[in-house]
């Protein structure tokens, strides 16, 4: 039975520019440990995260770097996150918009991967 989702992976151009903006822009923790033939493991996550994701270089053209993750962190005040993010840098592809059912956001890490940032609204009051 499938039960988590622990390791998700971004294609990167470099790792250290990668790993340097996901721990200096977005806060995020990081581990890393060698790898046969030269390699690295570099992973990063948020903390307190059930899902990390590794930051690895592309071996094949099928492997994209700068492309629409798919992800989509979430947010408890995605306003202020917004703000803070922006200060640091971080280039925002779509500011915080109202959805509906909450506000997304998009930004670019260092390589251009598009990864979505969300913020639902609290459950309705009885």
């Amino acid at each position: 039975m499938i039960k988590d989702f622990p390791i998700a992976t971004i294609y990167v151009s470099d790792q250290d520019r990668a790993r340097d903006f996901y721990v200096n822009k977005l806060g995020f923790k990081s581990e890393e440990m060698p790898m046969p033939g030269g390699m690295r493991w570099v992973v990063v996550w948020p903390e307190g995260a059930a899902t990390a994701f590794t930051l690895m270089l592309p071996s094949s053209a099928e492997e994209k770097v700068g492309v629409a993750t798919g992800f989509v962190f979430s947010s408890d005040n995605l306003e202020a996150d917004y703000q803070e993010m922006t200060a640091k840098g971080v280039k925002f592809t779509m500011p915080p918009t109202n959805q509906g059912w909450g506000m997304l956001s998009e930004f670019e890490d260092a390589d251009g991967n598009r990864i979505g940032l969300s913020q639902t609204n609290s459950a309705p009051q009885v």
